[in-house]
């Protein structure tokens, strides 16, 4: 058993990195750190953004068509998933434009949560200016909930521009 202290800011290089440990399959992470057992097999990983609902993530796995594919663990709001590279290419969706139209909802909603904090965060500044009492700290509270909003909104944004070839932005208005 070995583990690993690592910081990534790129799931892609994560996951690149994650494979070329050869004779180590991945156990448990939690994002920093990473804890490998010796095995014989190399693996391919894939990250899944699934927001924090354990419904949401059952139904991933559910979804999974490929019997190869396994399920490492989850942290935060991201599942990894491995294969075998004997066994071929890693796939959790059978589809990228259907991983990419996941990812453009979420981004969606989280930049609707991201301007409802902002509006909210502006009406308590309103408030506190003619009340006195926590309403001052409450607004500073909701700037900062919009913020962590927009920042992970944008990390979804670049995460899903990794899985589009181009053409499924397109494709996504003319199913509109």
């Amino acid at each position: 058993m070995k583990k690993i202290i690592k910081l990534f800011m790129n799931v892609k290089k994560e996951q690149d990195w994650l494979s070329k440990q050869s004779g180590w399959k991945l156990v448990n992470t939690n994002g920093i750190r990473y804890i490998f057992e010796e095995c014989t097999c190399n693996y391919n990983y894939e990250y899944i953004f699934f927001g924090k609902s354990k419904k949401e993530l059952y139904d991933i796995r559910k979804q999974i068509t490929d019997n190869e594919v396994e399920f490492v663990c989850n942290s935060s709001s991201w599942a990894l998933f491995r294969k075998d590279v004997s066994k071929g290419e890693i796939h959790v969706y059978t589809d990228n434009f259907i991983h990419y139209k996941v990812l453009i909802k979420k981004y969606k909603s989280y930049i609707a949560l991201g301007i409802c904090y902002l509006c909210l965060g502006s009406a308590q500044s309103a408030v506190a200016l003619n009340v006195e009492g926590y309403f001052g700290l409450s607004s500073a509270l909701f700037y900062l909930g919009s913020s962590v909003f927009f920042i992970t909104s944008s990390y979804i944004k670049q995460f899903s521009t990794e899985y589009d070839d181009g053409s499924y932005a397109n494709r996504m208005k003319r199913e509109q």
